[in-house]
């Protein structure tokens, strides 16, 4: 599978490579705070971005296992791309936006991420989320305008952005000479 990086440059995105291990679920299960007792601790301890870590005696925890990724409704991917967010920057914008929503159902899965990505693991434990980033292509102009001149505009002659103007310029000439010849 592929996934898009950054903007598109002459209409056409720049790929990376998504490992089939992204989409795998974690090998343990992790214990996690309910939904509304994050808040509540959000709002008892302004310096917080992560809470825990928990064991499953702990009140108010639940254990689950998520995926290293997870799925963002449409509705919440500007939310993410708005910046670089904490943990905490996260849950407090895109949990507060779900509840706003009233879509905490259908979001389940990326509200239980959320829940995990806020907990700090226990002693002796990797953080279960932490994943390879994808790998993205050197974002080079020069290689970029090669790729779209030299090989797809080569392929697909459609794309080349000069190909309008030129079909209006023969229109021009066509009618140019009908009305010449009238």
């Amino acid at each position: 599978m592929f996934a898009q990086k950054g903007e598109l440059y002459h209409n056409n995105g720049q790929l990376v490579i998504w490992r089939p291990e992204y989409f795998r679920q974690v090998n343990v299960a992790i214990c996690v705070l309910l939904a509304n007792t994050i808040d509540t601790a959000f709002a008892g301890d302004a310096d917080a971005l992560q809470l825990g870590p928990f064991v499953d005696d702990d009140a108010d925890t639940e254990p689950i296992r998520v995926r290293r990724t997870c799925y963002v409704q449409p509705a919440y991917v500007p939310l993410f791309l708005a910046g670089n967010l904490s943990p905490r920057e996260a849950w407090m914008a895109v949990h507060g936006q779900i509840v706003i929503d009233n879509r905490a159902q259908e979001c389940a899965a990326l509200v239980d991420y959320l829940r995990a990505a806020i907990t700090i693991p226990g002693l002796g434990q990797q953080p279960v989320l932490t994943i390879e980033p994808p790998i993205a292509p050197l974002a080079d102009p020069i290689l970029l305008d090669h790729r779209h001149t030299n090989c797809l505009e080569k392929d697909f002659p459609s794309l080349n952005a000069a190909l309008p103007r030129l079909q209006q310029n023969q229109i021009a000439v066509k009618l140019g000479n009908l009305v010449a010849d009238n």
